[in-house]
């Protein structure tokens, strides 16, 4: 959560800007006397008002998959914009301590659950993409990674890149015997 304040603020601090600059600009062209203070004043509305829309948006989208990710719940992910797929795990050649030690390389790691073979994580976020949270069942039973991916962002380009690049991070452990 704190990557997400952290990009409100530069949200923030972009709209502030952006209407700063501009009314200076604005002014200047216009032959106008330059009232910086007030500009740099009023800005700070016209910062805060796209920015607590930004935050109501996300609030809706992106809060509820970011608490499930850090949530303790061990069910699979109940959003509608998921894909799930199976990797076979022949002969245990990878172990679920393997398996972890590789995503905690790779990942944010926000739960693991060692009992039941369940971990959560999720890519970084950024202001320009918001990433792709994962739910990864290890059954040791069936000898299969079941890999469940959320996008965080309904429009995320870079879902299947990072989809693939798990689906090979598993795939090369099994097939290497280490992760």
């Amino acid at each position: 959560m704190k990557e997400l304040r952290k990009i409100l603020i530069q949200l923030f601090t972009a709209y502030w800007l952006i209407y700063v600059l501009s009314k200076c600009l604005l002014n200047y062209f216009e032959g106008d006397e330059m009232e910086v203070v007030d500009a740099m004043l009023l800005g700070l509305g016209w910062g805060l008002f796209p920015s607590l829309g930004s935050y109501y948006g996300l609030s809706q989208v992106v809060m509820p998959k970011l608490r499930y990710l850090e949530s303790e719940g061990l069910e699979e992910p109940p959003f509608f914009e998921k894909r799930t797929e199976s990797v076979p795990n022949e002969n245990g050649a990878i172990t679920f301590a393997d398996l972890e030690e590789s995503c905690r390389k790779s990942y944010v790691v926000t739960f693991v659950h060692r009992d039941e073979g369940t971990i959560k994580m999720r890519t970084k976020l950024s202001f320009w993409s918001w990433g792709v949270g994962y739910f990864v069942r290890f059954d040791d039973a069936s000898q299969a990674i079941t890999i469940v991916s959320i996008p965080i962002s309904t429009r995320n380009r870079r879902v299947e890149q990072d989809v693939k690049r798990l689906r090979a991070l598993v795939e090369g452990g099994a097939s290497n015997g280490l992760c």
